[in-house]
C-alpha cells in the first residue's frame, strides 16, 4: 500500500465539512516541502543524526510513486527519521511528525477510544511541536493556529468548553488531552541535547490501520 506524502481526506463516516479545503491546504505545503532540497542541519546537530536524515530522505525519494511512498521500502527510512528526530535533528522531527500525522489522519477521523490512534497522534504531534519550538517555519504553520497554540503553550483555555469540538474542523475529533500530552512531551525535550552522536532507538513507525477500522 503506498504511503501518502501529504494529508488526504480522512476516510470514514465522521468526516466533517470543510475537510477538503484543509486537506488541500496542508497537502500543498507538504507537497512543496517534499520537492525542496533539505536545508543544512541546525548548528550542534550530531553528525550521525544528519547522516541518518540524509540517508532516509534519499531512500524516500526512491520510494516515491507519484504523491505517495511505497510502504515496503519506506518503513526503514521512517525508522531512520525517527532516530534522527530523537537525536535532535529538526528537519527530521518535522519530516517524521508530518508523515506520521498525515498517514494516520488520511485513514480515518481520530478515535478517542483507540490506544493505537492516541500513540500515533501523540508521537506525531510531539515531533511537530518540537520542530516548531526549534523555529522550523513549516512546523509552525503545519496545523491550524488553535491546534498549534495548544501544542506550543501547553494550555487550552482558549477552547472554552475544553472539548475537542471547539477546535477548527476537522480537528474537532482530535482530543485536547492528546494535544496537551504532546505539548508536555515536546516541552520536556525542548533544549535537550543528546549525550553522544550515536543513533538512538527508533520511535514507532507510522501506525497501520487497526483491524475493522
Amino acid at each position: 500500500m503506498p504511503m501518502p506524502l501529504k494529508p488526504a481526506l480522512p476516510h470514514g463516516h465522521r468526516a466533517r465539512g470543510g475537510l477538503v479545503a484543509l486537506a488541500l491546504c496542508l497537502g500543498a505545503s507538504t507537497g512543496a516541502w517534499a520537492r525542496e532540497a533539505p536545508p543544512a542541519p541546525a548548528k550542534g546537530t550530531p553528525p550521525a543524526a544528519a547522516a541518518l536524515y540524509a540517508q532516509a530522505m534519499a531512500t524516500l525519494k526512491g520510494c516515491q510513486m507519484g504523491e505517495h511512498e511505497r510502504k515496503d521500502c519506506a518503513e526503514p527510512a521512517y525508522a531512520q527519521l525517527a532516530q534522527a528526530a530523537q537525536a535532535g535533528h529538526v528537519e527530521a522531527q518535522f519530516a517524521f511528525g508530518s508523515r506520521q500525522f498525515s498517514h494516520r489522519f488520511q485513514q480515518a477521523a481520530p478515535d478517542p477510544k483507540s490506544a493505537a490512534d492516541r500513540a500515533a497522534y501523540v508521537t506525531a504531534l510531539t515531533w511537530l511541536a518540537s520542530a516548531a519550538h526549534a523555529g522550523h517555519a513549516r512546523a509552525k504553520t503545519y496545523l491550524p493556529p488553535d491546534v498549534m497554540q495548544v501544542l506550543l503553550t501547553g494550555k487550552a483555555a482558549h477552547l472554552l468548553s475544553g472539548k475537542a469540538a471547539d477546535l477548527e474542523p476537522p480537528f474537532g475529533d482530535l482530543p485536547v488531552l492528546w494535544l496537551l500530552e504532546a505539548a508536555k512531551a515536546a516541552k520536556a525535550a525542548k533544549g535537550a541535547q543528546p549525550a553522544t552522536a550515536q543513533p538512538v532507538p527508533a520511535q514507532p513507525t507510522p501506525a497501520q490501520p487497526e483491524a475493522g477500522r
